[in-house]
C-alpha cells in the first residue's frame, strides 16, 4: 500500500475505531509514532487528542515525513478529533475553502498579516462571503502536528471550536524552508 494511502487509512481508522483509549494508552510521542506507523494498529481520537493538545516533541513528530496532501488531511483529522473530544461535530471539507486556504497560505509568505497582500479581507478569496463569516487562522510551523498543537494551545483554540461552524479548508505553502499554514472555517 502506498505511504499516502496507508496514512489516510490509519487516520480514518484512528477516528472510527479505537484499540487504544485514554486509560489504556498513556505513552510517549515515540510510542504514538510507533503505533501510528504500524499498519495493524489504530489510534482512537481520544489518544490523538492527547498528543495534539499536549507538549510538542519534534523528535518523534509523525507528520514530519509525509506529503503535503497527507499533512493537510492530518490537520483536518486532528481538528475534528479535538472537536469530538470537546463534544462538537466535525467540520466538513469544502472544496472552495480548500482552494481559498491554499491561496491564503501562499499569500502569507508575502505578507504575514490578517489582510491579504493587496490589503483586502480574506473573505475576498470566496465569492459571496461576508468578512465576518470567515474565520482566518494561520501560522508557521515545520509540521502538521506542530501547527495543530500551536493552534490548540493558544487563544486560537476557541476560534476553532465554534459550535456553529460547519466547513473548513486547509492550505500549506513552503518558501525558503518555512511552511505557512492557513485554516479557513465557515458556518
Amino acid at each position: 500500500m502506498k505511504k499516502k494511502n496507508l496514512f489516510k487509512t490509519m487516520v480514518i481508522g484512528a477516528l472510527l475505531t479505537g484499540v487504544f483509549t485514554m486509560n489504556s494508552f498513556a505513552g510517549t510521542w515515540q510510542e504514538l509514532r510507533d503505533a501510528w506507523t504500524a499498519s495493524a494498529e489504530r489510534i482512537s481520537s481520544e489518544t490523538l487528542y492527547t498528543y495534539l493538545s499536549g507538549a510538542y516533541d519534534a523528535a518523534s513528530d509523525i507528520s514530519a515525513n509525509i506529503d503535503e496532501d497527507s499533512k493537510k488531511q492530518f490537520i483536518i483529522d486532528g481538528i475534528n478529533a479535538i472537536r469530538s473530544h470537546e463534544g462538537l461535530s466535525g467540520l466538513e471539507i469544502d472544496d472552495a475553502l480548500m482552494t481559498a486556504a491554499q491561496k491564503r497560505a501562499e499569500e502569507l509568505s508575502e505578507s504575514f498579516t490578517e489582510k491579504r497582500p493587496d490589503g483586502s479581507d480574506v473573505s475576498s478569496l470566496l465569492e459571496g462571503v461576508s468578512p465576518d463569516s470567515v474565520k482566518d487562522i494561520y501560522g508557521t510551523s515545520k509540521t502538521a502536528i506542530q501547527m495543530v498543537n500551536r493552534w490548540f494551545t493558544s487563544d486560537l483554540k476557541q476560534d476553532i471550536l465554534g459550535a456553529d461552524d460547519k466547513k473548513l479548508g486547509v492550505g500549506s505553502y513552503t518558501k525558503d524552508n518555512k511552511t505557512y499554514w492557513a485554516l479557513l472555517i465557515t458556518k
